[in-house]
């Protein structure tokens, strides 16, 4: 692969900004390249990135992402067909597209694209590799639910060769128990899935979360009443019956190799007495399989994807944006109870789609920035946005850009592996060429 000579380095730190304790730092947009003695911070090489196929992706239903020990890679993404099926809701007869979710796999240099499922909307994937090497895939497909026009079901497309093996994990919400806000599908109905996210631990158990929306008639009643779910293996949890758990999903594998989920709580609610805050929060799976919620960050409700991962000494890191100020912030924590945030990047309309992890000891996370440091409002600006890497270095963060095209608005729903060889795989949207591309950096 070759590299890009353009992509320069900044390292900028700040000190006594009002977002809370931590390190914080980021990017000039523009700025001057380093002297040319002076040697690079710690960071990565990216190589050219790779369209994995032909087509043009949905703008719905985000991407999937997975790297095997062997090395492949392997993006699942939805595309928009022509087609149409009828759907019959309490009020009226709708005809909604049909959606159809398309898998490549390959090296990062060529792929080879086939249909995983064709389905009723674009609405959430999530892949991983089991201990065998064999890749799953959780979506959501299935049929409309009652009062939705959306899929509707939790789908597992399983390959042990070329065509999967489609199975349905959760078709229904789990029991009947107590409404919340008064709503009226209560903990009950048929609309399931949404924000699925899924991992494998070392024993190759399946750990799965998704969001049980229930009947899906409104945002008012269903969207704000729903919660989290979490299947490890077969077994199914409801893990938080918070008002409004479950959105922006993300499963990793917690301490002791048990389930983790950083999600987002949408409203504040008081049920039996008990006050429950809308923010971010985390889900952890005990030894005796109950589960306990933490709260993370009560004053930020993000509205787009948020990002978990563990370190066996360094503890717990989840990545989210701030709505309102479009900055990049990052929680962490080593107990899983006391937590410590810092605002990793804020030059410009940045942080959108964040996927965090571990490189080494050291914190990765890849997200969008929509405009730079020198541009006010709330375009984005093509010269200054695509995709960014903040890299953690001796309590500093390095920000560079990953890929930028300065004709177009770049670089939606980010999604980030660590390979075994040590290296980053960033998957992304392309708005420029109309595709889903790859890339891969090697550290420095």
């Amino acid at each position: 692969m070759k590299t890009f000579s353009s992509h320069v380095v900044l390292v900028v730190a700040w000190f006594g900004v009002a977002c809370a304790p931590g390190p914080v730092g980021g990017r000039s947009d523009g700025g001057s390249a380093p002297d040319a003695g002076e040697p690079p911070a710690f960071g990565f090489n990216f190589g050219e990135p790779v369209n994995v196929g032909p087509d043009d992706p949905s703008g719905n239903g985000g991407l999937g992402l997975a790297v095997s020990d062997s090395g492949e890679i392997s993006v699942l993404y939805f595309i928009d067909l022509e087609t149409t099926q009828e759907c019959v809701t309490n009020f009226d007869t709708k005809q909604v597209a049909e959606s159809q979710l398309k898998l490549a796999r390959g090296d990062g240099e060529t792929f080879t694209v086939s249909v995983v499922d064709t389905t009723r909307s674009a609405d959430g994937v999530s892949a991983a590799y089991d201990n065998n090497g064999n890749l799953q895939v959780a979506y959501v497909g299935g049929p409309n639910g009652t009062g939705s026009c959306a899929a509707s079901d939790l789908l597992l497309a399983s390959y042990t060769g070329a065509s999967p093996a489609i199975s349905t994990l959760a078709a229904d919400s789990a029991g009947s128990g107590t409404c919340r806000l008064q709503q009226n599908a209560c903990n009950t109905g048929n609309v399931v899935g949404r924000f699925v996210s899924l991992a494998f631990n070392d024993d190759n158990q399946r750990f799965i979360s998704f969001q049980d929306t229930h009947f899906d008639f409104s945002v008012e009643t269903d969207f704000e009443g729903a919660d989290l779910e979490v299947l490890v293996d077969g077994t199914r949890y409801t893990v938080d019956d918070s008002s409004g758990a479950g959105n922006q999903g993300s499963m990793f594998v917690g301490e002791g190799g048990r389930a983790a989920v950083a999600h987002v709580v949408i409203v504040d609610h008081t049920f039996e007495g008990e006050e429950k805050a809308k923010g971010v929060w985390l889900a952890q799976q005990n030894e005796d399989n109950t589960w306990e919620s933490v709260l993370v960050d009560g004053n930020v409700v993000p509205t787009n994807q948020i990002g978990g991962a563990f370190h066996a000494t360094r503890g717990y890191a989840i990545a989210y944006q701030h709505p309102v100020d479009k900055d990049l912030l990052l929680a962490t924590s080593v107990d899983g109870t006391t937590w410590n945030k810092t605002q990793v990047d804020r030059l410009g309309n940045v942080g959108a789609t964040p996927a965090v992890a571990f490189h080494g000891d050291r914190i990765v996370i890849a997200y969008n920035a929509c405009s730079g440091a020198q541009d006010t409002g709330g375009n984005c600006n093509p010269a200054r946005d695509g995709v960014r890497l903040a890299v953690e270095d001796n309590g500093e963060w390095n920000v560079q850009t990953v890929f930028n095209d300065p004709d177009f608005i770049e670089g939606t729903d980010v999604r980030m592996a660590v390979a075994s060889d040590n290296s980053l795989v960033v998957a992304f949207k392309s708005q420029g060429t109309r595709k889903v591309k790859v890339v891969r950096g090697t550290p420095r």
